[in-house]
């Protein structure tokens, strides 16, 4: 995920805006957001930006890149290290007419099918996460890890999840993976309530309840949240009641959220919003 902090008052944002969008057209497997400073003062000062334009590249629920001023090599050079080769070349060297034109674009138009949201688990601050009766032998580091590697429960069925996002998000879906005989199946989630316990999610009304079944586990499914109730998410706790199986432990691959950062509009949004 890159994020571009601009100005209404930034000459040299004026004339990047055009040229990051033509990358964002050629980087189709990377999302870009604009961060105007007018419209998010505190989202600038969380991320000490104190000179525009200025970009800011995460990966992994961490930054990994830093670009201030209109470099453009730098930007290219960050791209490249950390999201690999454009995926549609054709677009970086497209003529000026072409860029914001009427002509469709190939960038990703969604996350898992789903219009106008991203996977933010790039936003997911893993480093400041925890679960509570976590198997120390497949921890919860596993969780934010791509590949087999799974969080498992301990002394029995149930996990208590919490993760925070570096910025405010609208939460739309969730998307689980596991395997099925183990994977969660009765599930808790709390917007905005950290430093829970197992004796809470007894007491305090959960956000909203989710009861998976094999379907939710299918590649391309996702599990849709009740939109309204998660428009002001900052950290989610997930408490993980018991599983598909009816075993005594529980093992889960991912849960990777998605929607869309509050104070973020995609870069396909670039024009309208500079005219704004």
């Amino acid at each position: 995920v890159v994020f571009y902090f601009t100005s209404a008052t930034c000459p040299p944002c004026r004339v990047l805006s055009p040229l990051l969008e033509r990358i964002s057209q050629a980087y189709v497997q990377v999302d870009f957001y604009k961060v105007q400073l007018e419209k998010a003062p505190a989202v600038a000062s969380a991320q000490q930006v104190s000179a525009v334009p200025n970009l800011k590249f995460y990966k992994g629920g961490g930054l990994v890149g830093n670009v201030v001023g209109a470099n453009l090599e730098g930007i290219q050079d960050n791209l490249q290290h950390h999201a690999g080769m454009p995926s549609n070349l054709e677009a970086l060297t497209a003529g000026p007419e072409t860029v914001g034109s009427s002509t469709p674009k190939p960038r990703r138009p969604s996350a898992y099918g789903i219009p106008g949201h991203s996977d933010l688990s790039s936003m997911v601050m893993s480093t400041q996460a925890g679960a509570l009766n976590q198997n120390n032998d497949q921890p919860l580091a596993n969780l934010f890890t791509p590949g087999d590697a799974y969080l498992e429960s301990d002394v029995d069925e149930q996990l208590l999840i919490y993760f925070p996002f570096n910025q405010a998000v609208k939460l739309h879906s969730l998307k689980f993976e596991g395997p099925v005989s183990h994977a969660p199946k009765t599930v808790k989630i709390y917007a905005n309530r950290p430093n829970m316990g197992f004796d809470e999610t007894e007491s305090v009304q959960p956000t909203q309840v989710l009861e998976l079944t094999e379907a939710d586990y299918a590649e391309s499914a996702t599990t849709s949240l009740r939109f309204v109730r998660f428009q002001n998410v900052s950290s989610v706790t997930v408490f993980v009641e018991d599983n598909l199986g009816g075993e005594d432990i529980t093992r889960v691959q991912r849960i990777i959220p998605i929607g869309t950062p509050i104070d973020g509009a995609m870069m396909s949004n670039i024009r309208q919003g500079e005219e704004e």
